[in-house]
């Protein structure tokens, strides 16, 4: 059934993003307890989308050759067990502490090979999604965005909770059981309505094009838009547990409240934001959230956060009301990210689908992947809050261009499209009167009707956003 595919699209988004985002408030800790340098945390943060960016082009070709269904059912039966290894490290390497460099080589590589599965199980299910409700593509596209961004934002809640009730491997166990979980499911949508979820023929169509030939403009701004935000999240989260703790005066058994901040205003805030790119149009709404973003960085979270007593309530509430506001300005940007690309290509076609996920895909993890290492080096030599303003200023930059690009941009047309201009008796019919037909119908009617009409092709100018 139809419903089947969205509930395992659901399950996977959000699974795959907890999985990234919940060791941001206790590795560190940990690694401290465990004698592993703190560089390390910022590794193993951009290790599963370092691992998601590579492999996501051998993902669609997997899916050209094999089908959709089987990648889905590989990449979550691989991310699932290496997020149980990966929490099943000291034990492994005989208790924590004993072999910490042992720890560190069974660390690395299951997160690597998770982000790995990760990247065939998303690629897989977004594509499958999308196809198999054609004329509902922007609402299952923000349905899967908001799931993204919630398990992304309540990852770190999710995983202090855990952490503290049950230890280190407690997380992980639970996550990974989550993942394994959709794996019968992911086997129930074969054989379902979408006919390109089977492997397509060698040398056909389906399996024809490479992922530039959809690089386009229309989808490379709002995939830089994408990137940036997820930077946010990748310079934010991986040091905001201690500055909290040690700037702003924050108990560690509250921080995980103060995460939860930011994933519940993203969560409440996202159904609005579909809604307003519905109307606005996605580029818009995407470019504009990035703007906001930026700017609730460079100000915000910067030196102005500083001016406020440690400790103090005015302190913590200043903080609570900044992460709700970039909560916000993150399910603007994210949310209509990938509406935004999809539309911004001009190509069809269930391949074309699989390619601009993958692009998706990469460019999401792509910031996760170099904003962990880039922001904890940059807050590592100048402090927090000028490390985060630093970085909230170019992205806000980026922002300011974007919103220009996406009120001045045009619609691309398809060049198979074309404008019947239709004479009768010397009256010619207004271009905007007319019927837009694709070109290969017109050579009958011609011959059907060339008595008495004349036509004209012209391409379709383009149109305004």
């Amino acid at each position: 059934p139809a419903w089947l595919g969205l509930v395992v699209m659901c399950g996977v988004s959000f699974t795959s993003n907890v999985v990234i985002s919940l060791i941001a408030p206790f590795l560190p800790q940990h690694f401290q307890e465990i004698g592993v340098s703190q560089v390390w945390c910022g590794a193993m943060f951009s290790g599963f989308p370092i691992a998601m960016l590579i492999c996501s082009p051998l993902a669609v070709r997997m899916m050209g050759r094999f089908g959709r269904v089987p990648v889905l059912f590989f990449g979550l039966i691989l991310q699932g067990v290496t997020t149980i290894t990966f929490g099943s490290a000291d034990s492994l390497s005989g208790g924590p502490g004993a072999r910490s460099d042992l720890a560190l080589v069974i660390y690395a590589s299951s997160r690597l090979l998770c982000g790995a599965g990760g990247a065939c199980a998303n690629n897989a299910i977004f594509s499958i999604a999308v196809d198999r409700f054609p004329d509902n593509v922007a609402k299952v596209m923000s349905l899967n965005e908001i799931i993204i961004g919630m398990g992304f934002s309540l990852g770190p809640p999710i995983g202090t909770t855990m952490y503290i009730a049950g230890g280190f491997g407690l997380p992980f166990l639970a996550s990974g059981l989550a993942v394994l979980f959709f794996a019968p499911f992911a086997l129930m949508l074969a054989g379902g309505s979408g006919a390109s979820d089977a492997p397509a023929a060698e040398g056909s169509a389906e399996n024809s094009g490479g992922l530039l030939e959809v690089l386009q403009p229309g989808l490379v701004v709002p995939a830089v838009s994408l990137l940036l935000g997820t930077s946010v999240f990748g310079v934010v989260q991986p040091v905001l547990s201690l500055y909290l703790q040690d700037h702003v005066g924050v108990r560690p058994e509250a921080i995980g409240i103060m995460f939860a901040v930011l994933a519940f205003s993203y969560s409440l805030s996202g159904p609005g934001m579909a809604t307003m790119a519905d109307r606005l149009g996605p580029l818009k709404v995407c470019a504009g959230g990035g703007l906001a973003a930026g700017l609730i960085m460079a100000v915000g979270l910067g030196p102005a956060a500083g001016l406020l007593p440690t400790g103090s309530v005015q302190r913590v509430t200043y903080m609570v009301v900044i992460l709700a506001l970039l909560g916000v300005a993150q399910a603007a940007t994210l949310i209509p990210s990938l509406h935004a690309m999809k539309e911004g290509v001009t190509l069809s076609g269930p391949s074309v689908t699989d390619r601009v996920v993958a692009w998706f895909n990469m460019f999401l993890q792509l910031g996760l992947a170099i904003a962990p290492l880039v922001g904890t080096s940059i807050v590592g030599m100048i402090g927090f809050e000028r490390g985060v303003a630093l970085c909230g200023v170019g992205i806000a930059a980026y922002g300011l261009f974007a919103v220009r690009f996406a009120c001045t941009a045009t619609i691309p047309q398809s060049p198979v499209v074309r404008q019947r201009s239709i004479s009768i008796t010397g009256v010619t019919i207004s271009p905007r009167a007319s019927v837009q037909l694709p070109s290969p119908h017109l050579a009958p009617m011609r011959g059907q009707l060339s008595d008495h009409l004349e036509y004209s092709e012209s391409p379709l100018p383009p149109a305004r956003l």
